[in-house]
């Protein structure tokens, strides 16, 4: 029979950032704990990286920003719609101002088309507490205010959830060496739970260190494998590392969970680099539905059409683009190039010096960037 004085000190411990002994604790008395110490309990093993103790879905009401921070369990799981639905239904039923803030932060950092849309609904909202005040720095996008106070408030309060909101702050602002340092310290201290690698996935491959991000990613891959991010982010990680075959795996059931032109440039990629150079512009060619893609994906083609012989098509698809509207100078420059060494290649020239000047183009003499592979949260 659990008593007060035992919910007491799981609370405490909670509250005290003493996260592993209010987990710890929680299990031990798991059956009998009210649903909303259980729920408690769970963010403790969110925190950490345990696995769940009971049905998440049981616990979650829509009530309190922990139903936010469990709904992280259904994105790592890759069950977006229970993700988006906990974070919507949270910020419309809860009436804490605090919580509806912290579902907005989860809603921009992973959804910002939703979230611009219903954040002016929200924007009269007012901090009341200091941490709601560097959310909403956060939801105005002044991320330098909004890291500068929560840094602040970490020298007061160095509690996990804190720690978290700073994470995801320089996760969707793109500060991933300042990551990287926090779940490398993390790490050392034995706190990183599989969110934070995740994170820390996304800072290493930024920072070139493709070895690194494919150790965490393929771990996570074992624990989550419907994850789309993880399967999509893999894969271009064993691209880069040359595991080309490796790479279509993942993309193949990628795709299968998932549609996205991100998904077929990156598979025109792949084809390039193995001299499918059909199936390749077949790829580049699907993911001309996104505005991304627009430029990238149709000049990959013309260089596809160039090793496939065409070299008439090639050359009008690289006029065609070197003429349209989103074309600035330099590229306009680059374009010129790369026509005449197409027009060129072309001409009945050795066959060596035709796969010299193809590896050229597409390691940089031209536009080879547009070959430039990076890690995607297909939320946002």
């Amino acid at each position: 029979m659990i008593s007060k004085t035992d919910i007491e000190k799981i609370t405490e411990a909670y509250r005290n950032n003493e996260i592993k002994k209010a987990s710890h604790l929680g299990k031990i008395f798991y059956n009998d704990l009210p649903k909303s110490i259980k729920k408690v309990v769970e963010v403790s093993n969110f925190l950490v990286g345990n696995e769940p103790f009971g049905n998440i879905d049981e616990l979650i009401d829509y009530s309190s920003h922990f139903d936010i921070i469990l709904a992280k369990r259904y994105f790592l799981e890759g069950n977006f719609k229970k993700y988006f639905n906990t974070i919507l239904k949270t910020i419309e039923n809860s009436k804490d101002t605090l919580t509806k803030l912290y579902g907005l932060k989860e809603l921009k950092i992973s959804n910002q088309k939703k979230f611009d849309e219903i954040y002016p609904k929200y924007s009269s909202l007012e901090a009341q507490t200091v941490r709601s005040e560097y959310l909403k720095k956060f939801l105005s996008s002044n991320y330098t205010e909004a890291i500068k106070i929560a840094s602040e408030f970490t020298s007061q309060n160095n509690h996990a959830e804190i720690i978290l909101d700073i994470a995801d702050i320089w996760y969707h602002t793109g500060q991933y060496y300042e990551l990287a340092n926090l779940c490398f310290s993390l790490q050392k201290e034995g706190r990183l739970s599989n969110y934070f690698s995740y994170l820390y996935a996304f800072s290493f491959f930024s920072s070139g260190k493709i070895y690194d991000a494919t150790a965490i990613l393929e771990k996570l891959l074992q624990i989550y494998p419907k994850n789309v991010n993880i399967l999509y982010n893999l894969a271009n990680c064993y691209i880069q590392l040359g595991k080309l075959r490796e790479s279509e795996k993942l993309l193949l059931e990628a795709e299968k969970l998932f549609k996205s032109p991100s998904i077929n440039f990156t598979k025109g990629v792949l084809y390039y680099k193995l001299g499918e150079y059909n199936t390749a512009k077949e790829e580049f060619t699907k993911s001309l539905g996104s505005n991304e893609f627009e430029f990238s994906s149709k000049y990959n083609i013309a260089i596809c059409e160039c090793n496939l012989g065409m070299y008439d098509s090639a050359i009008k698809r690289l006029i065609e683009i070197r003429n349209s509207s989103y074309v600035d100078r330099k590229n306009f420059e680059r374009l010129d190039r790369t026509i005449d060494i197409v027009r060129r290649i072309g001409r009945k020239i050795p066959s060596w010096l035709i796969l010299l000047i193809i590896l050229l183009i597409s390691s940089g003499i031209s536009i080879g960037t547009y070959f430039v592979l990076s890690f995607i949260n297909f939320l946002r």
